[in-house]
Parts: C-alpha cells; structure tokens; sequence
C-alpha cells in the first residue's frame, strides 16, 4: 500500500478552486487516526478536497458533489 494516513481514494480532477478530491472510507464509529488528521490538514493546506466518508454512497455523493 500506500505511506500511512493517505486516504484510500484520489480523484485527479481539479474543480476550481480545487486541485482534486482525496476520500477516506471509513466503518462507524472509526474516526481518522492522528497521522491522517495530520495529513488531512496537509492536504486540505495544499488545496485539496477531503472528505471522510462511512458507506459506498456517502462516497458517490461526494464525488458528484465535487463534479457538479
């Protein structure tokens, strides 16, 4: 995989003022560990969208929130 704490997906397709969409998947009640709030504040820093999402469709919301 992948260096600890970077999210599971990366949609590479910037939306102004947005360079791409990072998301976390998650099982409730997980929250982000300290190293992935760490890199969530990175990459939310770097102009990147995040977004912690805890099922398939909070994810498809997500990427068609950020595509429209």
């Amino acid at each position: 995989g992948l260096r600890a704490g970077i999210p599971d997906l990366f949609l590479a397709v910037p939306r102004y003022p947005l360079s791409g969409l990072f998301l976390e998947m998650k099982v409730k009640p997980n929250k982000l560990s300290i190293e992935q709030e760490k890199i969530v504040e990175y990459l939310i820093n770097a102009n990147y969208g995040v977004r912690l999402c805890y099922s398939a469709d909070e994810a498809i919301c997500a990427i068609k929130d950020y595509l429209t």
